[in-house]
């Protein structure tokens, strides 16, 4: 029964077209040809305008779709074969810059070489022939850079410490002392000197010396 009730659609359906086309076959020829040539181009207008918004327009907007997504993807594609490409000397260059810091950092002190350094500071004075009397690292203070603020002074890998240094010598041996200090390997900066006359000795003089030396703070 459904299948008889369907199949009278069909026919129905087909029985009507081929009406609709006689119909529209007979209204044509019952024009003149200005009038046919007219429906004929109105046809073929509406025809292609149908075949372009089902057919051609959903594949126009896949393309555009696609080649928007498709030119950084490609963009990243090939800085991604350069960096391959260039694996070896991007690593050559980690590498070398590594080796840099390393060095550079040599200059810097240690969390545990204060006391050393110190030792090698009034050892250097005692070759130099000057005569240290204090030495002494100093509170880090706005005095050394230090803002009160909370966590100023960390902000940096290599804070500053201020070492001051009292000691007494003669002019000569005075300036290579500071000589030595500016040549050291261990980065150091001075930061005040003042130099005045002795009570006890008019060959020497008093120094007062206020150095800064960068630490280096432990890799997190």
């Amino acid at each position: 029964m459904a299948g008889d009730s369907t199949k009278d659609i069909k026919k129905a359906a087909a029985d009507k077209l081929k009406l609709w086309i006689v119909l529209l076959n007979r209204s044509i020829t019952e024009r003149n040809p200005r009038e046919k040539q007219l429906i004929i181009v109105l046809g073929l207008i509406g025809i292609a305008f149908f075949d372009y918004w089902i057919l051609i327009n959903p594949v126009v907007k896949t393309y555009v779709r696609v080649s928007s997504q498709y030119v950084p993807l490609e963009t990243e594609l090939k800085g991604l074969r350069a960096d391959r490409k260039n694996q070896k000397l991007i690593e050559k260059k980690w590498n070398e810059a590594k080796a840099d810091l390393e060095n550079a950092e040599k200059c810097f002190i240690a969390l545990d070489e204060m006391p050393s350094f110190l030792e090698n500071i009034s050892k250097l004075a005692q070759d130099s022939g000057v005569q240290v009397t204090a030495l002494q690292p100093l509170e880090r203070t706005e005095k050394a850079g230090n803002s009160k603020k909370k966590g100023t002074l960390n902000s940096s890998p290599y804070p500053a410490v201020l070492i001051r240094l009292n000691a007494s010598g003669g002019t000569h041996e005075i300036g290579k002392f500071l000589s030595c200090l500016e040549n050291s390997a261990t980065c150091i900066k001075i930061k005040d000197v003042k130099i005045s006359a002795h009570a006890m000795d008019d060959h020497r003089h008093g120094l007062e010396l206020e150095v800064a030396v960068y630490r280096l703070e432990a890799r997190r």
